[in-house]
């Protein structure tokens, strides 16, 4: 039997080398940057000014205790895709630029 060179250990990756450095040294890794939505994110105004004729239409102006309206609405959202499309409608209309 001959000898066998002794074998080098594998070269880390980034991704090695960082959580060695971490399990070593106690220091964090970078963050990565975030990744750059892809359309604009609705301001809470936004979303209001979207959501309350629709919500005005459907509660008839029928007062609603807190827990009873979050009930509703997130019924509505999660069993009626016809509040998507018409909520998705109106976000259209809202974002397409004024002609000049």
């Amino acid at each position: 039997m001959t000898p066998q060179p002794p074998t080098a250990p594998p070269v880390p990756n980034a991704r090695n080398l960082s959580l060695l450095q971490v399990l070593q040294n106690g220091i964090t890794p970078p963050v990565p940057p975030p990744i750059p939505p892809q359309q604009p994110v609705l301001s809470q105004h936004q979303l209001m000014s979207l959501m309350q004729p629709e919500i005005a239409r459907r509660f008839n102006g029928r007062p609603l205790s807190k827990p009873e309206f979050i009930q509703q609405v997130l019924h509505m959202i999660q069993r009626d895709p016809l509040l998507l499309d018409s909520l998705y409608e109106s976000y259209k209309a809202q974002m397409v630029p004024p002609p000049f």
